[in-house]
């Protein structure tokens, strides 16, 4: 239950202070901070119920998500990987720059790459067109690498699969749409 709270912590849905045998408990509901003090036999509860909401449950897996392919992508030799906890946060189109979900680079093969990172149980999962942009206007800050790369990391989680889908430029479409039987186009 300790990287429960962890993890509610680090998205900053929570911030938890001691009370001896109580927690005071900071949510983030609705945009709006409450503060609840619980005794410890309830807090567990509360927490379980959060999880229960659909938003906080999608965010959760979302975290999860990232820092698995953080990890995979880590692996490779060369490979500095960041993850941007802000990247839900919407960047306002009239700036030049927004952050991705994740990014890699990699200095020896001249490299930067920007993942959009989805997660679904179903067979396909839609992109917005707005989400695809974001990467391009992150990739358009690093002119000095010769390859700059947009890719949508998709985790298949009842297949334990991913899908990547490099995009080689924003398209016509407002959204993508990557399935499961997809081939990834782009590999580590």
């Amino acid at each position: 239950m300790g990287f429960l709270l962890e993890i509610l912590c680090e998205i900053g849905l929570i911030t938890i202070g001691s009370r001896s045998s109580s927690f005071e408990i900071t949510l983030l509901v609705r945009d709006q901070y409450c503060v609840c003090i619980i005794s410890l036999k309830y807090c567990f509860s509360l927490i379980y119920l959060m999880f229960m909401v659909r938003g906080v449950r999608g965010k959760v897996k979302g975290y999860y998500v990232e820092r698995k392919l953080f990890k995979f992508l880590s692996r490779f030799p060369g490979n500095f990987v960041f993850r941007v906890p802000v990247s839900g946060s919407r960047a306002s189109r009239k700036y030049p720059t927004a952050f991705p979900d994740i990014f890699l680079v990699n200095n020896v093969e001249d490299r930067i790459v920007a993942f959009e990172v989805k997660s679904t149980s179903r067979k396909k999962v839609v992109v917005k067109r707005s989400q695809v942009s974001k990467l391009f206007r992150f990739l358009n800050a690093f002119k000095k690498y010769d390859r700059r790369e947009a890719v949508i990391a998709v985790w298949f989680s009842r297949d334990k699969k991913w899908v990547f889908k490099k995009i080689e430029q924003i398209l016509d479409e407002n959204k993508i749409i990557v399935n499961i039987s997809d081939k990834s186009n782009w590999n580590p």
